[in-house]
C-alpha cells in the first residue's frame, strides 16, 4: 500500500489494524484540529511562518497508531510514503522494499510525506539528521511509485499480472482565475496569493493528471481509480485544509458517489481484488493481488 500526504495516515492506520471505518471517524475528529479557522489573522500568521501548528497533525498520527510506532521492517504488509528531502532537495519513498529505510519508524514516515510546505514545517527524521515535505510535490499521486516497487518485489510479474487500485482525495477547478485576455499571474505575489498557495496546488495537481493518463495506457490486470471532481459553490471553498463540517459532508457525499457510479464490471473487479488481498492476509492464498 502506498499513500501520500493524509493518503500515508491512511496507510498506516491500515497496517497497523484500524479499519476504513474507524479512520473516517478520526480523520472527522482531527481534521478541524488540524485545519482550524482563522479568517485574516490566520492569512497574516501565513505570511511569515506556517500557516498551522504541527502539534494537531501530531496528535492525529499518534491517535491513527494508538500509541504504537513500529519500524517500517516490523510491519506485516509492503508499505511506501513518498516525501521530498528538503535537506538535500531531492525526492524519496520511504518503503519497506528498501534496507536502508527497514529502521525508520513508521510515525517519521508519515509525518515526512505529510508535511505540506508552508502549511506545516518540515519534519526532521532525526535518525537520518534531515529534514522533509510533503511527497504531494513530485508524487501526489503515489501510483507509479507503488507500481516500480511492486515489480522490484515480485520480479516475476509481468505487468498484465497486476492489479491496482487508486484512491484520490477529490479536486477542485484549477483554473486560472485570470480572464482569456490579461497576461496571467507574473510575481511572487500573484502566483502565491490569487488563489492562496497556488502555484503548489497546480504542481499538485498536474501531477496526479500525468500519472492518471500514463497509468491506462500500461495494460495492468485491473486499474480502478476511485475519484471525484467537484465544482466549489460560491458559499463553499474547498480547499485542502478546509476541515469545516459542511466541507466533511461534501467531501463524504463525494466518496459515495464515485464508488457508486463504478461501472458493474469494475465493481466485479474491485469485490474479486479486495476479496484476493482478505484472502491473502489470513493464509488462505499467497498470491500477490
Amino acid at each position: 500500500m502506498a499513500g501520500t500526504s493524509a493518503g500515508a495516515l491512511c496507510v498506516a492506520g491500515l497496517v497497523t489494524g484500524r479499519s476504513p471505518a474507524e479512520l473516517s471517524r478520526l480523520f472527522d475528529e482531527h481534521g478541524p484540529r488540524i485545519f482550524p479557522s482563522g479568517g485574516p489573522r490566520r492569512f497574516l500568521r501565513w505570511i511569515f511562518t506556517t500557516k498551522y501548528s504541527v502539534g494537531p497533525l501530531h496528535d492525529a498520527v499518534d491517535a491513527t497508531l494508538d500509541g504504537r510506532n513500529p519500524r517500517l521492517g516490523e510491519l506485516a504488509n509492503h508499505v511506501a510514503f513518498p516525501a521530498l528531502d528538503e535537506s538535500a532537495g531531492r525526492p524519496v519513498v520511504f518503503t519497506t522494499a528498501n534496507p536502508a529505510h527497514l529502521e525508520i519508524s513508521l510515525r517519521d514516515a508519515v509525518l515526512a510525506s505529510a508535511a505540506a510546505p508552508t502549511y506545516f514545517p518540515a519534519h526532521r527524521i532525526e535518525a537520518l539528521g534531515r529534514r522533509y515535505v510533503d511527497g504531494g510535490l513530485f508524487a501526489n499521486a503515489p501510483d507509479l511509485a507503488a507500481l516500480t516497487i511492486a515489480r522490484g518485489l515480485w520480479p516475476h510479474l509481468d505487468i498484465a499480472d497486476i492489479h491496482l487500485l487508486s484512491i484520490g482525495t477529490t479536486s477542485i477547478s484549477s483554473e486560472s482565475p485570470y480572464g482569456a485576455n490579461h497576461p496571467g499571474a507574473k510575481g511572487l505575489f500573484s502566483w502565491a496569493a490569487r488563489p492562496p498557495a497556488r502555484l503548489l496546488k497546480l504542481a499538485m495537481r498536474g501531477q496526479v493528471d500525468h500519472a492518471m493518463a500514463l497509468l491506462p495506457e500500461l495494460q495492468l490486470a485491473d486499474f480502478i481509480r476511485l475519484d471525484a471532481v467537484l465544482d466549489a459553490s460560491a458559499d463553499l471553498t474547498l480547499e485542502l485544509d478546509n476541515a469545516s463540517p459542511a466541507a466533511i459532508r461534501a467531501l463524504t457525499a463525494a466518496g459515495a458517489v464515485a464508488v457508486a457510479g463504478l461501472p458493474a464490471t469494475q465493481r466485479a473487479r474491485l469485490t474479486m481484488m479486495l476479496g484476493r488481498r482478505r484472502a491473502s492476509s489470513s493464509g488462505q492464498a499467497t498470491a500477490p493481488a
